[in-house]
Order: structure tokens, then C-alpha cells, then sequence
């Protein structure tokens, strides 16, 4: 949407009248009225809108001659039904002095325009008439600050039902760096962050929100099995808005428990006529990374008589450090001596991290896209419309962290630590034989295309009809390498035959016995103190030696994606104006989608020596201390030793963990992830003749096939109830739903891999297939009152449907295995027997999230650019999907079921409910006098409180995760002259993340809790010339991090450290 801001004189060319005053402020009593306005001829549409409207509308033959008017349909003002119909003329509407509107030509600039804002264009006087060009001046529009807050306020203002809109401030500008981050203002939306970015979106606390784009089902790269978004590959430049629906008509795409973000595209018939272009050249640098890093961007689009056509590209290269101190693995509860703790024998405990990891990440992400579009005008009646859309991301991630590691078993405290009354360690020493560095690097590439086929009906009578294919395809695909390095013996191994080492029986003569790492230590005594506002290390060893270490285990494995998406869709809308009391409209169509979704997850084996060739002698983990088990090797350790000093052009030392205490000054030795920016080479460097194989356990084929129907009727009354015009639609749409499921039977006896499953892939017995059928039915209702002129009270209510994470329902049985051990966990078997130990599945039988939804809100359009609006919100979730455990009858490795034990899967758990309120407040202070006019706020609070079936340690109802109950946005803005300025913060409190299951204990839900966050973003920009902008934007200002505990808010359980961000560009406009 285009708002004109800048005036000059016009010719009326004969018409009687000779000056015309400014359209009247916004916030001035004015007639809402039902428009409908097809596209056609401009000199026509004015006529209808102007019968429509019962005003008088002055046009001269040759102002209006050879220009095309956009539709205007909906409930609005006369002023606002004109913007819309003219938007993109390079005309505008001026009121007349003796009432009515004349339509003239304008030129807009940038520094013309900051200077008309300083005071209302109410206030602006008359304009002399003067004699007219014969076309109006056409530049790019340039919204600002300003101009975009008004834009979204007039969407707002004017959708048949609750919405929240964010516009481009200009051509490639969006107000924050990302789409996500821009949507953390609106009212309502949460976000995650990835290396410090907004990836992850909610609304109301939901994560089950729909995406589309143009208003039809998107596909990203990223995310493609997760219900919740992932917005991160998207460049935001190739955007001019975004909307957030809040309450559904039927006549939109289901598939938002608790609402729905419409990405939306520039198309040629949205630009002035002739030519635009724009480019944007921008640099970017990390306070941590201090690498400076580069965006640039472009847009050309024709808007000619009959036909347009648009093309946009965007390129950005960034690396972005995330500093990460993780205690997030397995937990145990541990006596002080270093035993299990047993809750039936009682007595004193404390709560042990397996494993604590203090990392250095980087995370270099490259992103293009690219936009196309055309548009045709064929004949006086059909609109064909064609768009395309691709985006890439590559996105690697190079780790490297220190790891305090338990070896998963129970740690005595050493003097000097301190546990508190609930068993939580805030100064714990350890000595620790398992201690190590650890290393891996992620390449990653996802794509997606989306494109859209769209002929469009208006002939300017009652019938209306579009009809649209959409086809789409998206792609992510992955592999990582991972290696673990240990300064410690690592325990004694068989080497070179089979011979009895410690506890470890083998009957067979030979071989020898070694120590894993023979210069290593016998363990590494240290300290973690978590009293600070940071974790700080303290050390006994000194762990800074590289001779000391040796690469103890490597492994690497990956995933591919692929979703493809055909959606055809009819949609009609018949005007019944005059024919059916209070009904307008009715619109009905149909749709029929087909999704095809494919997961795939594969592990690198390679053989544990080149004379071993059988399938049982390959390797997942490459761990000399893992005893080959092979038909014709067993009993003993036969990968190779590799000492640092044998591997030393892939180790390097490590000291920037950002403010974590302690670390030594000459750094950590560890391999360097970047040896590993090849996973596959690295792994054929140490380990020749590495093969991907499948993993059937995590494999899974989905399709899913929708047809829908729907059926709307959209009403109005002007004489309305108790003197309040009404409006709004009610419907209903009906889906029906036919999902196929294609996954694996797997044997637990049968695998590839040394030592069973766990150290490679188990075989397939069988493929399976689940069909699961059920229809929604999903009727909405949206009811507007105009309680004055400039307010508006929304009600409205909906059934929803939303979609399921399809791992949840798409996975396979993955079982794992270990040694009976000793002593023995089944007394007679050798030690050696391959027992059942935990297993989890998918689960096909699923149901989809379904929820009611009430919504309410009242909006009172003040001033220019003024809103302030108060909303409620109750949704009742019918069932949430959650982790059940159950012991279940699984056999051994040996085919007979002996002890069985835990599997895990996804069940639709009980119901839940989120209510809340929403307060917003926008204004523009352009009644204050000089400088002082050029500012503007928009402020907004989000009160969410939800309750879900599961509860905590202590009984207590936990809420919905990822909800934060109270949330708050503050906008300062200020745009005068040539410069404008933003200053935005966003807070959120803690919210509840999920549970930790504590082992040797039934103590097994202990809550995770996010602790509150603050964002600071701030950007100014000037414009130079009306055609040159230049600008600078900073974010997380502050160098917030993300911080979690584990249930008591003592209990250290993450740390997320993000850096600042500063950028600096040029925009140009042709």
C-alpha cells in the first residue's frame, strides 16, 4: 500500500472550482460505507465509487485518460475507498472546497514530504490551482517511519475481522533486520532466536500458526516437519508486508490453531505506472565475530497500460557468534559419595548434569532469494497473474566446547562444593575420568520455490470468481561431523586379540592391554561455580597440554528433506446488495491440496579395518574403545590410537568463550571444526571407506490430501442496532483429510554395525503403511459494530484445526541396546549380551491439534496514525499432544524378551486453555509545535496466561510451553525532514520450556524455565537526496542472552550468549 505524502498544486481544466482543502484527519467523524469497486477503467471506477458514496467526484477527461484503477471492496470511509483506488496512478484525491473530492496529480519526494508532515494536512491550508502536467511526476514511495505505521493501521482499520499488520517503511525495508524480529511488535507474537536472530514464531503462545504466502499455503526450507515456522531463511527484503490474522473467515486457509502470518509480495500492479527500481547496498558487523559482513538487494518492476512485470533479488553473507554454556543432556539424582540415589532408602542428594558443555559457535549463514511476478490485463474483465518465489540458505556451524562428563554415572562431590536444601549444586568439583573437548561442524543448505498461477473474474457486476494453482517445493538437507577429544587414560583396553582386561572376562588367550590414551591423565579434577552471572571454571589439572589428549571418537551422519506441495482452489463471491436484506455478498469455493513430505535420516559406516569387509565389522561411533564384535574379530579393540601428536594438522587451542571464568590462558586444545568443513572427507581421512546407510528408525514418508469446501456470507446494516452500523461475515469450512504414513518394521536382531544398532543401522523387516481419515467442520463468525465513525468493537468466533509436528506420527521403533555388563543385569548371560534398554516410536494414530477460539476487541482511530485498542482472547486446545512412557514387552538382540523396558511415544495428552488481553496505543504527535511534532510511539502489552494437563516436581500445573504470560512492546519513532529515527524494545517474561526426565529417581519432572528477556533495536536514516537514503540500524543493543534453570531458579541449567549487531547501508531509488 502506497500513502502519498507529498501535495503540489493542480489544474482543474474548466471545472468551476478553483481551490481544494486537504482530505480531512483521521480521526474526523466520517461515513463508513460498504464499497464495491471492481478493477476497470479509471474514469469509470471514479463514477461508481462516486455513486456508491453519494459524493461528488471532479476528474478531467485527460487526468484520468489511459489509467487503470485498482478494486475497492469492504467497509470503509470515502477517503479511504479513493487512496485505494488510486494507489498506484501516481493520482490523489484532494477535497473541494464546496465539498466533494477532486482528483489531481502529486509528486512525491522525500524531503518534501518530512517537511509536509511537521503539522495535519487539515491544517495545511487551501492550494491554489495551477495548470496540470500532463502526467504526474512518479518516483518510488517512500513510506518512513511514519507513513508505515499509518499504512498498517488503515489495514487494521479496514479488514472484516481481528488482524495486526507490519508495512515496509520502503522498497527492500521491513522494519527490523528480520521478518520474525518485525514481528515480535505486533501484539500477541513471541518469538525464538537462532545465534541471535528471529527464527521461531507463536501467536498467543501457540506454536501451531500457519504461514502463507499471497494467501495461499507457503513452504520454507527450514522446518519443513515442525508445525511451529521457521521464518529464518526468508530474506526480508523481498517483502512489503506482513499480516497477522487473529480470528479466521471461513473463506481462509485452515490450518492456525491460533492464527495465521500472510507474507505478501510486491506485484507489478502495485507500483506507479512505467518504471521503478531500487537497490540497497548494506554492511553488517558482530561485536563478538568482528567480521564484517554484507547485504545487497534490488527491485525493477514496469506497470504499463495492460501488463506489468516485477523482478527482486536478494543476496546477504553473515556470521553470527552464539556463545552456549548447555547443561541440557541427561540429569541423575547422586548421593554425595557418588552413588544412585534411591528414594526408597532416603537420605540427601543432589541433581548431576551428565554432561555440561561450554562452547564457542559460529554460525555463518548465506541467504538469497529472489521474487518475480507479471501481471495482465486480458480483455475488460480477467486479471492473470503469475508469481514465483525461490530462497536458499546455506547455514554452517562450526562448534567447539569444553565438556564436563560424567561418563553417565554417578560423581562423588569433592571438598570445596555447595549444595543447597533442594539438592542444587551452586559450587560442585569433581574429578572426572570422562572429561574431554568436543568439536562438530554443520553444513546445511534449504530451498524453496513457491509458485502461484492466478486468473482472476471482475467484470464490475455481481459475479466475482478467481481460480489459482499453487505449487510448491522445498528441500533441506544437511551432514555433520562430531568428534570427542580426552585428555584422560579413558580406561584399558584389549588390544591385538582377546585377553582379559580388569573386569572384563574373555577366555581366549593374547593380546595385550593399554590404556586408551596412554599420555593422558586419570582424570581431570575441576570445578564448576555457578554463584555468578556467569559459570566459571576452576581446574587442579592443567588441561591446557595437547600432548595430553588423544581424538578418542568421531562420527558423522545427516538428513534430507523434501516437501512438495499442488494446491488448486475455485473461489466465487456473487453481490447480493439490494437483492437480500443485510447480506452483501456470499463467497463459496472449493480447494483440493496435496502435500508430500519425506524424511530421511542416514549414518556414516565405515569398516573397522580394511580387511574386515562383512557388514557387522562397519562403525558409526569410530572409538577405539569400543570392543569389535564382528564374525571374525571379537572381544577386543582394533580401531586405531590417535594421539594429538599423530593428528596435529587438524588440533588447535581455544580460549574465547566469551565471559566464561576460568579458562586457562593458553587456551584448550580440541580439534579445530573447521577440519571438518567436509564431514564426509574428514571421516574418509581417519576412517577410509565410510557409506551412508539408511536409518529406518528415523525415515518416514507423509502425504496428506485435503479437499475442502466453504461457504461465507458477509452482511452489513447501516441502520444497525441501537444506532450502530454493523458488519462481518459468518461461514464455514469444511475439510476433509486423508493421510498416508509410510515408515519401517524394523527387526531388533538384525542390523549393520559392530556391537548392535546403536553403533550402526538396524535392518528392515518390513515397510508399513498407516491411512488415517477424518473430517473438520470449522465455522467462523466475524462481527464488526461501528460505534462511531473512528471506533470499532470485533467479536468473533472460530473452530480451528492445526497441524502436528510429522516426526510425532512418522517415525519408526528405534530401540536401543547395551551389554549386560558387570555386574550383570541378568545374572548367567555372558557379559557381552545385547539387552534391551529404552526405545521410542511415532505414532501414526495421532489427532491434530483442534481448539475453539473466541476473540474480542475494541479500536478507537484517533489523530493521524492514532490507535489505541484493547482485545481478549480465549482459546480451549481439545487435546495437546505429549510424551507418554510405558513398559512394553521388546525383545533382547537375541530375539527373547527378558526384562522389556521404557518406550516412549506421542499421545494425544488432555485438553488446555490460553486466555489473555492485548492493549495497544499508536500515535503520531504532530500537534506538538517545531521539532517536537516529528515524533510518534507505538506501544503494546500481551497478557497470556495458559494452563496444560502436566504438572511439575512439586504438583503444580505447568502452562503451555514457549508461552510467556506477560509480554511488552515499546516504540519511539521520529521522522522530520530528511531523518528518521526508530527505537524499539521488547520484553517477554520467563516462560516454561518443558521437562527434564531425572534418572536413578522418581523425581522424573522437573520443569524447565526461559527467565525473562529484554531486546534493544534502534535504527536512523537520512535522506540525502528524495532519491538516496542512507541509514544505520543497530540490534540487541544491550547483548542480551537467553537464560534457563531447572525447576528451582537457582539451578543452572543454559545460557545462551548473542552478540550486538550494527548495519550500515545506502538505498537507492530510481
Amino acid at each position: 500500500m502506497k500513502v502519498h505524502r507529498t501535495l503540489r498544486s493542480i489544474a482543474l481544466g474548466g471545472t468551476a472550482l478553483a481551490a481544494c482543502g486537504a482530505l480531512p484527519a483521521a480521526g474526523q467523524l466520517q461515513r463508513v460505507i460498504p464499497f464495491d469497486v471492481p478493477a476497470q477503467d479509471l474514469g469509470q471506477a471514479l463514477t461508481r465509487l462516486g455513486r456508491q458514496a453519494g459524493e461528488q467526484i471532479v476528474f478531467t477527461p485527460q487526468t484520468v485518460a489511459g489509467r487503470h484503477a485498482n478494486p475497492v471492496r469492504g467497509s470503509m470511509t470515502s477517503e479511504q475507498a479513493l487512496q485505494l483506488l488510486l494507489r498506484g496512478s501516481g493520482l490523489a484525491a484532494h477535497s473541494g472546497a464546496g465539498g466533494g473530492f477532486v482528483i489531481g496529480g502529486y509528486m512525491r519526494t522525500a524531503a518534501v514530504v518530512a517537511q509536509q508532515q511537521a503539522a495535519p494536512l487539515a491544517a495545511q491550508g487551501t492550494i491554489d490551482a495551477v495548470e496540470e502536467p500532463e502526467q504526474a511526476v512518479d518516483d518510488v514511495v517512500v513510506l518512513g517511519v511514519r507513513g508505515a505505521q499509518r499504512a498498517a493501521i488503515d489495514i487494521k482499520r479496514n479488514a472484516p475481522q481481528i488482524v495486526d499488520s507490519i508495512v515496509a517503511e520502503d522498497i527492500g525495508k521491513l522494519p527490523d533486520t528480520t521478518i520474525a524480529d518485525s514481528l515480535q511488535r505486533v501484539p500477541g507474537v513471541q518469538i525464538g532466536r537462532s545465534a541471535g536472530e528471529g527464527s521461531t514464531v507463536n501467536i498467543r503462545g501457540l506454536p501451531q500458526v500457519l504461514v502463507t504466502l499471497n494467501g495461499e499455503q507457503f513452504l520454507g526450507g527450514q522446518g519443513i516437519i515442525n508445525a511451529q515456522p521457521d521464518l529464518s531463511d526468508i530474506p526480508p527484503t523481498l517483502f512489503s508486508g506482513v499480516d497477522v490474522f487473529k480470528s479466521p473467515t471461513a473463506s481462509q486457509l485452515e490450518g492456525g490453531v491460533s492464527g495465521t502470518i500472510s507474507l505478501k509480495t510486491r506485484r507489478p500492479f502495485d507500483l506507479t505506472r512505467g518504471l521503478t527500481a531500487a537497490a540497497n547496498v548494506e554492511g553488517n558487523y558482530g561485536s563478538r565475530t568482528k567480521k564484517l559482513n554484507e547485504l545487497y538487494s534490488a527491485l525493477v518492476g514496469w506497470h504499463g497500460e495492460r501488463w506489468g512485470a516485477l523482478l527482486s533479488g536478494s543476496y546477504s553473507n553473515s556470521t553470527l557468534a552464539n556463545i552456549s554454556y548447555d547443561a541440557g543432556n541427561s540429569w541423575r539424582a547422586t548421593t554425595a559419595q557418588g552413588t544412585p540415589f534411591s528414594p526408597a532408602a532416603g537420605g540427601a542428594y543432589y541433581y548431576q548434569p551428565d554432561v555440561v558443555t561450554f562452547s564457542n559457535q559460529s554460525v555463518a549463514r548465506k541467504r538469497y532469494g529472489l521474487n518475480g511476478s507479471a501481471q495482465v490485463l486480458i480483455g475488460s474483465a480477467f486479471t492473470l497473474t503469475g508469481d514465483a518465489a525461490y530462497n536458499r540458505l546455506e547455514n554452517r556451524t562450526r562448534n567447539v566446547g569444553v565438556q564436563f562428563n560424567s561418563g553417565y554415572n554417578s560423581l562423588a562431590l569433592l571438598g570445596g562444593s555447595q549444595v543447597d536444601e533442594n539438592g542444587v549444586v551452586q559450587v560442585g568439583s569433581f574429578s572426572e575420568p570422562r572429561w574431554r573437548t568436543s568439536s562438530y561442524n554443520r553444513p546445511a543448505t534449504s530451498e524453496a520455490y513457491n509458485t502461484n498461477l492466478e486468473l482472476k473474474y471482475d467484470a464490475g457486476e455481481r459475479l466475482k470468481a478467481t481460480v489459482r494453482w499453487v505449487h510448491g517445493k522445498a528441500t533441506n538437507n544437511y551432514e555433520q561431523s562430531f568428534v570427542d577429544s580426552l585428555p584422560t587414560l579413558n580406561g584399558v583396553l584389549p588390544r591385538g586379540g582377546p585377553v582379559t582386561c580388569g573386569s572384563v572376562p574373555n577366555s581366549q588367550p593374547g593380546g595385550e592391554c593399554v590404556y586408551a590414551n596412554p599420555n593422558g591423565f586419570p582424570a581431570v579434577v575441576g570445578s564448576i561455580d555457578y554463584t555468578g552471572k556467569y559459570p566459571k571454571l576452576g581446574f587442579v589439572t592443567d588441561v591446557s597440554n595437547p600432548a595430553n589428549y588423544s581424538l578418542t571418537s568421531t562420527w558423522a551422519d545427516g538428513v534430507a528433506e523434501e516437501s512438495k506441495l499442488d494446491a488448486f482452489r475455485a473461489d466465487i463471491s456473487y453481490d447480493t446488495t439490494d437483492l437480500i436484506p443485510f447480506i452483501t455478498s456470499f463467497d463459496y469455493g472449493g480447494r483440493y491440496g496435496k502435500r508430500d513430505v519425506r524424511h530421511r535420516e542416514f549414518r556414516y559406516l565405515a569398516p573397522g579395518r580394511a580387511d574386515l569387509t562383512s557388514p557387522a565389522d562397519l562403525y558409526y561411533y569410530k572409538d577405539a574403545g569400543i570392543l569389535h564384535q564382528g564374525p571374525t574379530v571379537a572381544g577386543y579393540s582394533i580401531l586405531p590410537l590417535l594421539p594429538f601428536p599423530s593428528v596435529s594438522q587438524y588440533v588447535g587451542s581455544f580460549s574465547n568463550f566469551g565471559p566464561l571464568g576460568g579458562v586457562p590462558a593458553g587456551g584448550i586444545p580440541a580439534i579445530d571444526p573447521r577440519a571438518m568443513d567436509d564431514p564426509l572427507a574428514f571421516q574418509n581421512a581417519l576412517f577410509p571407506g565410510n557409506v551412508a546407510y539408511d536409518d529406518p528408525t528415523r525415515t518416514f514418508r507423509v502425504e496428506e490430501k485435503t479437499s475442502t469446501a466453504y461457504v461465507q456470507a458477509n452482511f452489513r446494516s447501516e441502520q444497525g442496532i441501537l444506532g450502530m452500523p454493523f458488519g462481518g461475515n459468518v461461514g464455514v469450512r469444511v475439510i476433509g483429510t486423508n493421510r498416508t504414513i509410510h515408515s519401517f518394521l524394523t527387526n531388533p536382531t538384525e542390523f549393520i554395525g559392530t556391537n548392535g544398532n546403536w553403533n550402526g543401522v538396524i535392518l528392515v523387516e518390513r515397510e508399513l503403511t498407516a491411512t488415517k481419515k477424518y473430517t473438520d467442520w470449522l465455522p467462523s463468525a466475524n462481527l464488526t459494530f461501528d460505534v462511531a465513525s473512528d471506533q470499532r468493537a470485533r467479536f468473533a468466533f472460530a473452530k480451528v484445526v492445526g497441524a502436528l509436528n510429522l516426526f510425532d506420527i512418522g517415525a519408526g521403533a528405534n530401540y536401543y541396546y547395551g551389554v549386560n555388563g558387570d555386574p550383570p543385569r541378568i545374572p548367567g548371560l555372558p557379559f557381552f549380551a545385547s539387552l534391551f534398554t529404552s526405545g521410542n516410536s511415532g505414532n501414526p494414530d495421532l489427532e491434530p491439534y483442534r481448539s475453539t477460539n473466541y476473540n474480542a476487541s475494541y479500536e478507537w482511530y484517533f489523530g493521524r496514525g492514532g490507535l489505541l485498542s484493547v482485545g481478549a482472547f480465549l482459546f480451549k486446545v481439545k487435546s495437546f499432544p505429549q510424551t507418554v512412557t510405558q513398559i512394553q514387552p521388546i525383545p533382547d538382540q537375541d530375539g527373547v524378551v527378558r526384562l522389556g523396558g521404557p518406550v516412549t511415544t506421542t499421545a494425544n495428552g488432555g485438553g488446555g486453555t490460553i486466555k489473555g488481553l492485548e492493549f495497544g496505543y499508536q500515535q503520531q504527535f504532530d500537534f506538538l509545535p517545531g521539532l517536537l511534532s516529528g515524533f510518534g510511539i507505538n506501544a503494546n502489552y500481551t497478557y497470556s496466561d495458559s494452563q496444560s494437563s502436566n504438572t511439575d516436581l512439586n504438583g503444580e500445573q505447568t502452562p503451555v510451553p514457549d508461552n510467556s504470560k506477560h509480554q511488552y512492546n515499546i516504540i519511539g519513532l521520529y521522522q522530520k525532514g530528511a531523518f528518521q529515527g526508530r527505537v524499539a524494545y521488547n520484553w517477554r517474561s520467563e516462560r516454561f520450556v518443558g521437562f527434564q526426565t531425572i534418572q536413578n529417581s522418581n523425581q522424573s519432572n522437573l520443569a524447565i524455565w526461559a527467565k525473562p528477556q529484554g531486546y534493544l533495536d534502534a535504527s536512523v536514516s537520512y535522506d540525502i537526496t528524495p532519491k538516496l537514503t542512507v541509514y544505520a540500524q543497530g540490534t540487541n543493543l544491550t547483548n542480551e542472552f537467553e537464560e534457563r534453570y531447572l525447576q528451582f531458579p537457582n539451578q543452572f541449567y543454559l545460557q545462551n550468549l548473542f552478540e550486538r549487531r550494527i548495519f550500515a547501508g545506502v538505498r537507492v531509488r530510481l
